[in-house]
Order: C-alpha cells, then sequence, then structure tokens
C-alpha cells in the first residue's frame, strides 16, 4: 500500500497544473502572435517592477495593469472615472518604470486613457487611432499624440513602410524575458511550458519585484564600444531624413488628421522633449543611448540635431494640418533634465508631472 503514495503529491500536482491552464491565464504566453490591425498590449497583463533608488530617487514598487480595452490601468484614484481623452506613443506615453497613478496620461486634468506601447512610431499610432476609432472601443473628445524618437528608431530599421502596406512589429514580451521563461530547466522543459512552473515563477517575481535597471546599464555598456559616426556620414543620414523620413512622417500625420476629422474628435501633436544635452546630470549611471546608424553611434550634439529635426517638422505639420500644437519639448528647455529624464527620453515620476503640466496647459 505504501508504494502508492508517491501517486498523492504526483496526482496532486497534475490536478494543479491542469487546473491553471483552465483558470489561469500565462502571462509568458501573451503576445504568441500578431495578426491584429493594430499593435496595443494584451488585455489583462499584470505585472510589478520595482525602483530602488537607481533610475531616479526613492524606492518604488510599480504596478503595470492592462484593462480589457487594451489601455494600461492609471490606478485605483481614476478607477471608473469617465476618459475623454486618449494618449498615443511609445514607451514614453507608456512611462512603464513610473508608479501607477503617475504616469503623464494618469495626471491630466482631463482623464485619459494610455495606450503607448514601448515601440510605437507615428505610424503604429496611426493603425491603433484606425482601430480604436472605427471599433467604437473608446469615446473621447481628444486625441493626444507624440512621436520623434521611434519615427527614426523606425525610419533606421527599415519600418518606416508605406502606410497602407504596413504590419505590426510583433511585441516582445518582456515579462517572460525579465523572468526568465523561456530558459530551459529540465528535459528541455521551459518554465513557460507549465503553467504550474509559471504561476510559481510570476508570483515569486511579483512579490519582489522586477528591477530592469541591470538591463539599462547592459544596453548603455553595449553601445559604449561602438564608434563614433563621422560628419560626413551624419550628413549622409540628415539627407535621408529630409528626403525619405519627413515626407513619410507628413503623410502619415495627414492621415491622422483624416481620422481625427472623420471621428469628431481633436488631435493634438506634442513634440517630444530629450535629453540629449550637455546640462544633462544623471541621477547615478549615464543611461542615455544613442541612435546608430551604420553601426556606428551618434554623438550627443548628432543625435539632439536629428530628434530637433522631427520636432521643427511636428511644429509646421500642426500648423499645416489645423491641429493644435503642444509644444512639450519647449516646456522642458532649460530646467533640471536630470530631474526629469532617467535616460535619453524616459521620463522620472517628476518629468511625467512636468509633461502632464505642459499638456494640461495645451488641452484649455
Amino acid at each position: 500500500m505504501y508504494k502508492y503514495w508517491i501517486l498523492v503529491p504526483l496526482a496532486t500536482l497534475l490536478l494543479l497544473e491542469l487546473g491553471l491552464r483552465l483558470f489561469w491565464v500565462n502571462p509568458y504566453l501573451l503576445y504568441g502572435g500578431f495578426d491584429q490591425p493594430f499593435r496595443l498590449h494584451e488585455p489583462g497583463l499584470v505585472f510589478y517592477a520595482r525602483v530602488d533608488d537607481d533610475l531616479y530617487p526613492g524606492v518604488h514598487r510599480i504596478r503595470f495593469a492592462v484593462d480589457q480595452g487594451r489601455a494600461i490601468s492609471g490606478g485605483a484614484k481614476r478607477h471608473g472615472e469617465p476618459r475623454r481623452a486618449m494618449a498615443l506613443g511609445g514607451s514614453t506615453t507608456e512611462s512603464g518604470l513610473v508608479p501607477e497613478g503617475r504616469r503623464w496620461p494618469d495626471l491630466l486634468h482631463t482623464p485619459a486613457y494610455n495606450f503607448g506601447v514601448a515601440g510605437n512610431s507615428s505610424l503604429d499610432s496611426y493603425h491603433n487611432l484606425k482601430y480604436l476609432l472605427e471599433a467604437g472601443a473608446v469615446d473621447v473628445e481628444d486625441v493626444l499624440i507624440m512621436h520623434a524618437v521611434n519615427d527614426l528608431r523606425s525610419f533606421l530599421a527599415g519600418r518606416m513602410t508605406d502606410i497602407d502596406a504596413w504590419s505590426p512589429e510583433p511585441l516582445a514580451n518582456v515579462l517572460g524575458t525579465a523572468d526568465q521563461a523561456d530558459q530551459p530547466i529540465l528535459f528541455g522543459i521551459r518554465v513557460k511550458d507549465s503553467a504550474l512552473l509559471s504561476f510559481i515563477r510570476y508570483q515569486s517575481n511579483n512579490l519582489q519585484g522586477r528591477s530592469y535597471y541591470p538591463s539599462y546599464l547592459r544596453q548603455r555598456k553595449a553601445q559604449d564600444g561602438l564608434p563614433e559616426l563621422g560628419d560626413e556620414a551624419f550628413g549622409g543620414l540628415m539627407q535621408k531624413v529630409q528626403r525619405e523620413l519627413l515626407p513619410r512622417r507628413r503623410e502619415i500625420y495627414a492621415r491622422i488628421a483624416e481620422l481625427a476629422r472623420g471621428g469628431k474628435v481633436r488631435l493634438l501633436l506634442l513634440t517630444q522633449p530629450h535629453a540629449y544635452d550637455e546640462r544633462f546630470r544623471p541621477h547615478r549611471a549615464d543611461l542615455r543611448l544613442f541612435p546608430v546608424y551604420q553601426n556606428h553611434k551618434l554623438t550627443l550634439s548628432q543625435a539632439a540635431g536629428v530628434l530637433d529635426t522631427l520636432n521643427r517638422q511636428t511644429r509646421q505639420l500642426a500648423r499645416d494640418l489645423g491641429s493644435r500644437l503642444i509644444d512639450v519639448d519647449a516646456c522642458f528647455s532649460g530646467g533640471d533634465l536630470g530631474g526629469w529624464f532617467y535616460d535619453s527620453v524616459h521620463y522620472t515620476p517628476a518629468g511625467s508631472a512636468k509633461l502632464a503640466e505642459c499638456v494640461d496647459g495645451g488641452l484649455q
């Protein structure tokens, strides 16, 4: 009889595995495919990160949650509050490492949906806006769009394609990467292959919170070994920006304005501030990354120059398209860049509050 006792724990583990597969959404299996006509977060994603006085001052436990409408949660303070605006952009709108409730869309006087997604360009935001308006997913009066750095990144990666030929770049499961859910542990079985193992890893890392500071350091150190782009090559890059990227952005923003008119919403274009400035003093290590062209990194002045070119175009586009401009870049000029940014473009809570203040002024 005793020899059958071993079956009891095995049966228990099997029941737990089956129960979790039936009733628990494994976050490591999200973003498995991407055939939708948009690039937005998966509904129901929830995880916790932490900042231990490394990216910016203080110790923070950060909740990142996506609601069933694919918007990033603004926290309990604004839960259930009718939202009359939506913010579209990349990681600087998403603000994943700013505490919930303190991301700039959370702080606006006009309650706003946060549809920021890391890596999104203006081309992605056009398709996201098209989906959200045409599907009736939201009912808003204002649409806020902020892009510059990801337009450059996408252009350099060859992803600023024709609007109607667009296909979304697959969203990486950053949670799975942070928790090493793809790592084989026994006989080639990965953590994410088992609901039970996934649940244990996920809940354990939620308790302590995930630190992304080491990955920022690794990325910066990897860039430190790259040579800087010469003046002649940079001149060639700026010619490509003028000849190819700026006309493509103009086409995209004209289509965005057309969508806004058809949806009877007000379009507000935001310039994008950055920390490519000699006055920047980091809180800890300098984590700024620089655009890379032809396996060379842009210098500080080159990075500032190309982003300033995109911001100038955004100002001109607002005038040409009859849209309202919120010149966030101008709001950030001359201030405490080290207090507002923890790297090249991402905001600290103080920077997020500063940006919300700038946007509130433009929403009046």
